[in-house]
């Protein structure tokens, strides 16, 4: 270092840690410099060097502002000497320089260091200092105090631990609690603010809502029993309320409507459009698609017994032909064409309200009379039936039997039996189909409440008042329907997926099959019939249905296959049959 440099701000102390120092050192004191002294210890100024930095010990860290220290003389650096030729200077090798020997130095023991007692150092009040984590504590002239590494130090470590026992106890009943009402409601996640708009802290720094914590356990609970429930029937989403608490109820013990005590309604007494005004529409000049849409299956393997290829060939056209369109022709049953009975006039109303004849214009499709005549069979019911023990009228009686042909009855029995044959064959290709055993719906239809229609339809007559068409468009509400028609063509219309109109035109040899409410894994498909033609159309239809008692509902394996929840509730056959009989005929007219 060079000598001037030194005379300013020299070392002087036996081999510790540098310390200030002046020329005047040597000097008398009088009073004006203990004064200066005086000031100079000030903690609010800490002295500077000559260039106005603050001095560095032997490791470059700053001396901490508790050392004694003294006023400098400014030293003015261009007054210093400068060496003219640098190159004039010795050289001096480092090699050569002495070097301490480490094993010289005195060894230092840390535990004798002095150690500050805290128990001397002044309290501070916390109120005054910066709680927020991360801020620091100022001195009285707003600077950071430095360590002895230079770095500043930070408020909460240098305070003193505040005795908690000491604290005085506060009971938080007994703290003012804010007026919520006069609160504006605050979003999710934004704190109250105090008094000065600020939020409060607390000792972590944390800022502590406005609100004195409330015990869930003293809350009042609402009844849940009085509250409404919000279910939606068209969404899968679960009850509000609890249902845990409703009781069980078998449907079978639910009490059946008695159709029989239903008032009568008279169809000629309800509004009727004045179809006068409406454009005359000839449903003959209606476009038709070809009849060649419907496929034909032929089922003999499950009839007369076939090998497996035969069986997996008829299933897989019968599965087709049902989750296409729900209608198809269905040959290799092996029943030859039986002969048509001639109608005797037994009317239903004489029997049991569905069992008989029926008149032109009393079965009733969509509120418009149906321009065709029926007789209608049914299988029979025991004593121990299920309608019986009921006390029903409806179904209750036997299927009455006409003087012409005197073998009617024979004639019936024996059709009824072919007809369940190839019912049940169709089941089977179905079951098959879907993955299922062959004989998985057999338990489900082995006593099959079948129902018969004989129906002849007369030229639809277009001045006839509050006619509708030959037959309105429906879907059958059972499970399956054997057709078996005359030659008559363009009568028959089934409605595709698209919308388009298809006409079932008869094939000889083959029956028209169409699936009904109750096999809603399929389709159950629309259909009409509109004779326009100047013959009279002969139609019989034979329904194969479930056992009455039968509990239809969906199968587990279709609704896994769907990954969806179940569409339907289970349903017993029999009621849902009762609910659609009950509407079918206007029995007002019967006789």
């Amino acid at each position: 270092m060079d000598a001037g440099v030194a005379g300013a701000c020299g070392a002087a102390a036996s081999g510790s840690a540098s310390v200030w120092a002046d020329d005047d050192a040597a000097k008398p004191r009088s009073d004006s410099d203990d004064a200066d002294d005086a000031d100079d210890d000030d903690d609010s100024v800490r002295p500077r060097g000559a260039a106005g930095r603050r001095p560095r010990g032997a490791a470059g860290r700053r001396h901490p502002a508790a050392l004694p220290r003294r006023r400098c003389r400014p030293v003015d650096p261009a007054a210093l000497p400068v060496a003219d030729d640098p190159a004039a200077l010795p050289a001096v090798d480092p090699a050569a320089l002495p070097v301490a020997d480490p094993a010289a130095l005195p060894a230092v023991d840390p535990a004798a260091l002095p150690v500050a007692d805290p128990a001397a150092l002044p309290a501070v009040d916390p109120a005054r200092a910066a709680g927020a984590a991360g801020r620091r504590h100022r001195g009285a002239a707003g600077r950071r105090p430095r360590g002895a590494a230079g770095r500043r130090h930070r408020g909460v470590a240098a305070l003193p631990v505040a005795d908690t026992a000491a604290l005085p106890a506060v009971d938080p009943a007994a703290l003012p609690v804010a007026d919520t009402a006069r609160c504006r409601p605050s979003t999710a996640g934004r704190r109250h603010r105090g008094a000065a708009g600020r939020r409060p802290r607390g000792a972590a720094g944390r800022r502590h809502p406005a609100l004195p914590a409330v015990d869930p356990a003293a809350l009042p609970v609402a009844d849940t029993a009085a509250l409404p429930v919000r279910c939606r029937p068209s969404t899968p989403r679960r009850c509000r309320s609890p249902t845990a608490a409703l009781p069980a109820v078998d449907p079978a013990a639910l009490p059946v409507a008695d159709t029989a005590a239903l008032p009568a309604v008279d169809p000629a007494a309800l509004p009727v459009a004045d179809t006068a005004a409406l454009p005359a529409v000839d449903p003959a000049a209606l476009p038709v698609a070809d009849t060649a849409a419907l496929p034909a299956v032929d089922i003999a393997a499950f009839v007369g017994g076939g090998d497996a290829a035969a069986k997996r060939r008829a299933a897989a056209a019968v599965d087709a032909a049902c989750r296409d369109c729900g209608f198809f022709y269905v040959v290799g049953h092996g029943v030859a064409a039986p002969a048509t009975p001639q109608k005797d006039e037994v009317s239903i109303a004489r029997t049991d309200l569905a069992r008989g004849y029926q008149r032109i214009g009393q079965n009733i499709t969509q509120y418009a009379r149906d321009w065709h005549e029926g007789f209608d069979l049914y299988a029979p019911v025991g004593p121990d039936h299920t309608i019986r023990k009921r006390g029903l009228r409806t179904l209750a009686g036997t299927n009455p039997v006409p003087r012409n042909p005197p073998d009617f009855a024979a004639i019936v029995d024996d059709c009824v039996a072919k007809m369940r044959r190839v019912g049940e064959a169709i089941m089977h290709a179905m079951a098959f189909g879907l993955g299922l055993d062959e004989n998985f719906f057999d338990s489900r239809m082995d006593d099959s409440f079948w129902v018969m229609r004989l129906i002849g339809y007369p030229p639809l007559d277009p001045a006839a008042d509050g006619v509708g068409i030959s037959c309105g468009e429906h879907t059958d509400y059972g499970c399956l329907t054997i057709l078996n028609t005359d030659e008559t063509t363009g009568a028959l219309q089934v409605k595709s997926k698209s919308g388009e109109w298809i006409t079932a035109d008869p094939i000889p040899g083959a029956f028209v099959i169409n699936i009904g409410d109750m096999v809603n894994i399929y389709t159950s498909t629309l259909h009409r019939v509109i004779h326009t033609k100047g013959n009279f159309r002969v139609s019989v239809p034979f329904f194969f249905e479930p056992n009455f008692d039968t509990v239809v509902e969906p199968l587990p394996i279709c609704v896994e296959r769907s990954g969806r929840p179940p569409l339907h509730k289970p349903v017993m056959y029999g009621d849902h049959l009762l609910r659609k009989v009950g509407g079918n005929f206007d029995i007002s007219s019967a006789e």
